[in-house]
């Protein structure tokens, strides 16, 4: 009896490699999204150092802070509109859903936004609540003259 020769794969074969190539996927996308995220938390300490540094420019020349800041908007001289501190006040990179400013008083100020890496060493372990808005997140950046 001659031997039987087969030409194809087996059926076990198949599902092994698919079982394979589906973990394989899946650690692969994971890291996709990680870095993702890792980009746009980025961006937003970006966003609120560049709004800081504007606004302690602002604070240099008017001897207070802004009582609210137009997301999307500029950031100028409110005696010479022609001085232009920022060009457009950045929105979270998430829709255009804006970051929280807290003037607290004209001498200080806080703004909020939320990371989405929860490994950042910059991450608060507990969220703080944004008085403006009424909501939690967990990083902040506070005007120069605040601890």
């Amino acid at each position: 009896m001659a031997a039987r020769r087969s030409l194809g794969f087996t059926l076990i074969e198949i599902i092994i490699v698919m079982a394979l190539l589906a973990i394989l996927s899946t650690a692969l996308w994971s890291n996709f999204i990680s870095a993702i995220n890792k980009g746009k938390d980025s961006r937003r300490k970006q966003d609120l150092k560049t709004i800081v540094e504007a606004l302690e420019l602002y604070y240099n020349d008017e001897a207070y802070y802004p009582l609210e800041l137009i997301w999307g908007g500029s950031l100028a001289n409110p005696d010479d509109a022609s001085l232009i501190y920022l060009q457009k006040i950045p929105n979270d990179p998430l829709s255009n859903r804006s970051y929280c400013y807290d003037r607290s008083d004209e001498n200080t100020f806080i703004i909020y936004t939320n990371l989405e890496n929860p490994n950042d060493s910059e991450r608060l372990s507990i969220p703080v609540t944004c008085s403006a808005d009424g909501l939690e997140y967990n990083y902040v950046l506070k005007s120069s003259n605040q601890e």
